[in-house]
């Protein structure tokens, strides 16, 4: 079973493991590792088919035979020379009397002979494929490879699949999914007290941060954490909670995103190296609303996401194991549902497929942080959060 972590480091797996004796000796343990000398990397050993035996010669040339060819145990040389007669269609002459003899030595000085004495030894030449044929049955090759390597992978994937233990998670799917809906999926509408760029940022980062505050408390780890820990999860999770609130009021249509005050912003379409750094933030979110449109997520989903978002242990610096239990098990419950179909048919790439687009919607926010925090941009900031203000 593989869990992820949300974080923006290298996934890494180890073959291997390593030992620091007291000498400053390092002894490393591997299991399953085959040694290849380096020296002799390009010395490939041919593939023998079973139905031969080691050193079988060519029945043409004598040369080392290396399968059936045509219906005839030969070598690569004559394979080919006996293929090429026939799709160029080349006629010989001997210059003696067509009895020439046909060694390994000799196999090129009467191509005449050599070919008679392929047809005499079986080789067929209705068998030999013009270039449309090889060219079908090259990509008919190609395509049984790339339906072999998938179904390799979809087994992969469905032994570690957990669609079938759905059952075993309902509950907390289920009180996840309430408590989203009854706090977190409801819109935000505010009236500034003040003015002032700061203290309008102030009180509206405060209402976000209440509301992602009361979503948290749902789960009863929130009160076995230290009122600091309690401030480390909300702090570092909750414009990205709300974030994936926002790009899903978004328009695939039109490609336009829901503003606040009944208001939408639509796709800009000129350079946009050339945008200013307030219509890049409405653009990316823009972008990263698309990515997540076509997944079609479920309010048990975005409900069980914005868990995980927020008890993440990359949100804390201490405690990561209690966060890491409840993290483990909110993933559990999320892989659960999004493996399945409506119609309770298994479906892992949609599984997969939210796996890709985590990590964007996590970069994307980090990079927005700094705009999110500026007073002067406070305008912007309540047109994406909020649902309405004044």
């Amino acid at each position: 079973m593989v869990y992820m972590c949300f974080c923006r480091s290298e996934m890494k797996t180890y073959f291997s493991k390593e030992y620091r004796m007291d000498d400053g000796m390092e002894i490393i343990e591997s299991t399953n590792i085959q040694t290849i000398d380096l020296r002799s990397r390009n010395k490939v050993i041919p593939y023998l088919p079973r139905y031969m035996k080691p050193g079988q010669p060519c029945v043409v040339c004598g040369d080392n035979a290396t399968g059936l060819h045509y219906r005839a145990i030969t070598c690569e040389g004559c394979k080919g020379f006996f293929r090429r007669t026939v799709q160029q269609k080349i006629v010989y002459k001997c210059k003696g009397i067509e009895r020439c003899e046909i060694s390994k030595t000799s196999r090129n000085v009467c191509q005449f002979c050599r070919f008679q004495k392929c047809i005499q030894n079986g080789m067929t030449k209705s068998l030999v494929l013009n270039e449309p044929e090889r060219v079908a049955k090259r990509k008919m090759i190609n395509d049984n490879r790339e339906r072999r390597k998938l179904e390799h992978l979809r087994i992969a994937l469905r032994s570690n699949s957990l669609a079938d233990k759905q059952e075993e998670f309902q509950a907390r799917i289920d009180q996840v999914t309430a408590n989203y809906c009854k706090i977190l999926d409801n819109t935000l509408e505010h009236k500034f007290k003040s003015d002032i760029r700061s203290e309008r940022l102030s009180e509206l980062t405060a209402l976000i941060i209440h509301q992602v505050r009361q979503f948290a408390e749902t789960i009863e780890i929130y009160d076995t954490l230290k009122p600091s820990e309690q401030e480390e999860i909300i702090t570092k999770s909750w414009l990205v909670v709300k974030i994936l609130q926002i790009i899903h009021e978004f328009n695939p249509t039109e490609r336009c995103l829901m503003l606040a005050n009944d208001t939408t912003y639509i796709a800009a379409k000129g350079d946009y190296s050339t945008l200013d750094c307030t219509t890049k933030i409405f653009e990316n979110l823009i972008n990263l609303a698309a990515s997540f449109d076509c997944m079609q997520l479920d309010n048990r989903q975005l409900a069980l996401l914005s868990a995980l978002l927020i008890y993440n242990p990359e949100n804390v610096k201490e405690c990561k194991q209690k966060i890491n239990k409840i993290h483990v098990e909110l993933w559990k419950c999320l892989q659960s549902i999004s493996e399945m179909h409506d119609d309770d048919s298994i479906d892992l790439l949609h599984w997969s497929n939210l796996l890709v687009r985590i990590p964007y919607l996590l970069l994307t926010v980090s990079d927005m942080q700094g705009f999110f925090r500026d007073a002067n941009n406070i305008n912007a900031i309540a047109n994406i959060l909020l649902f309405k203000f004044s």
